[in-house]
């Protein structure tokens, strides 16, 4: 067993039933696969027009002896681990060397592969990840980058990932729609593990149009960049469609990381004696300005606060009851009974001291569908895929993860999944309040279908 690990990731497939570490693959995966190595027509395989395969507990790394590299495989992770961001990054990195842990206690990728971490500060700036993650990829021989969880990180890093370093990247987080929309819009090397701010906005929106049927004025206060002012203006978009007579009475937009007292914010707000106030602060940040908001009884005079990046295990014990909050991809409590979430829950509590917040979702499934790909494409091809052969593999993959079944979509690599929306409600069981009320939107309602642009998809409504 790993150091630090509780379980290997074979123990936790095994508590699902065995399941597969990679689900579904095409059958146009599967033929490229399997033509790419002469003696796998000697395995038997049936190309149909969807081919699922399962690898228990002892899959077919257990006889990869000889055929996996020995040398190590590194991973390069961009997160937060300083400044108000790392409020969510730690998160991110404690869940991703739990999941490394998971994996090394088999022995490795195909029971052989170890894997070895190297981690950046994404606080040093867009400019210094790009730098850092070349420097890795060209000389420290980095074969998968995780990054980032700032949108405006990848606005840099995407197209030196697609044009130059031409590596995987999974993106944990870097949520803005515009990353696949405009920045790269027909990526190759680039994957996106999280939901994104589209998904997260609508959603809210649907459920405030559903909850305050009489919603008149509306006001946001969100972080004054890439991110911010997209999700805004996806969340104001799908709100005036379905209440065209919402009056916005005004938008504020505090600079990231450098507002320790939102005060004159505050007051702004009360003054304007909005019905909904929105917003998409995030990190140190939110958690600030709902501190003070609470203190100043901003809440008091407000029929309903939103916020698309607030549902996690630091919000306050005396968070106001009502808040409709965004849980992004992932709430520790959810899904119910699912054994996959149940066994990281107690292993990152006991490990970490806390419980995890949305982004441990975000950092546990780059590495761990990375292995379900390895697994699936040596399963199919009987040799450890090179970088086409993983990308094939992840564009049809489905996997167990500890948010349920996830899938990227071939057109775009964006991974579908869930958006978890709820209410705040004050616990007597912990020392944060939890989500009541849990809304699960589905991916279809809340994501325009690939290849249209979210704004031309909320018009078409």
């Amino acid at each position: 067993m790993a150091q630090g690990a509780t379980y290997s990731r074979r123990q936790v497939l095994a508590a699902i039933g065995g399941l597969v570490a990679g689900g579904i693959i095409g059958a146009g995966v599967t033929a490229a696969l399997l033509g790419r190595q002469g003696g796998a027509a000697e395995r038997t395989v049936t190309v149909t027009e969807t081919v699922t395969t399962t690898v228990g507990a002892g899959g077919a790394g257990q006889q990869a002896a000889g055929q996996v590299p020995e040398k190590p495989l590194k991973v390069g992770l961009v997160t937060f681990v300083s400044g108000p961001g790392a409020v969510v990054g730690e998160h991110t990195k404690n869940a991703a060397e739990l999941v490394r842990d998971w994996i090394n206690a088999d022995g490795g990728l195909l029971g052989k592969r170890k894997i070895e971490m190297l981690f950046l500060d994404e606080a040093t700036g867009p400019e210094n990840v790009v730098k850092t993650v070349t420097r890795w990829v060209r000389e420290e021989g980095v074969e998968l980058v995780v990054c980032c969880t700032s949108s405006g990180t990848m606005v840099a890093l995407a197209p030196v990932i697609e044009k130059e370093l031409q590596v995987p990247c999974l993106a944990p987080d870097a949520t803005s729609a515009r990353i696949f929309e405009e920045i790269d819009p027909n990526p190759r090397f680039l994957f996106r593990v999280g939901n994104y701010d589209a998904m997260e906005n609508i959603a809210l929106a649907e459920v405030v149009a559903d909850v305050l049927p009489d919603v008149k004025t509306v006001i946001n206060i969100s972080p004054d960049y890439e991110f911010g002012r997209d999700s805004w203006r996806r969340f104001i978009t799908a709100l005036r469609k379905l209440k065209p007579d919402i009056e916005v009475v005004d938008e504020l937009w505090p600079p990231l990381f450098r507002v320790p007292d939102y005060t004159p914010y505050i007051q702004k707000i009360a003054s304007a004696r909005p019905d909904v106030v929105y917003s998409s602060l995030w990190g140190g940040d939110v958690l600030n300005f709902l501190r003070q908001s609470v203190a100043q009884g901003l809440w008091r005079n407000v029929k309903l606060g939103v916020f698309s990046v607030l549902a996690t295990a630091e919000m306050p014990p005396d968070t106001p009851e009502g808040l409709l909050v965004g849980a992004r991809s992932w709430w520790p409590f959810w899904p119910r009974k699912w054994p996959l979430t149940e066994m990281f829950v107690k292993e990152y509590v006991d490990r970490f001291g806390k419980y995890p917040y949305h982004t441990a979702f975000t950092g546990f499934t780059p590495l761990w569908v990375y292995a379900a790909a390895v697994e699936k494409a040596f399963d199919l091809s009987g040799k450890y895929p090179d970088t086409d052969m993983l990308i094939r593999a992840l564009e049809d993959i489905m996997v167990p993860t500890i948010g349920g079944y996830r899938s990227f979509r071939r057109e775009d690599h964006q991974m579908m999944g869930a958006t978890i929306i709820g209410f705040t409600k004050r616990s007597a069981q912990y020392n944060f309040a939890v989500l009541d009320r849990i809304r699960p939107v589905a991916p279809e309602d809340a994501a325009p279908p690939p290849g249209i642009k979210t704004d031309d998809w909320i018009a078409s409504w």
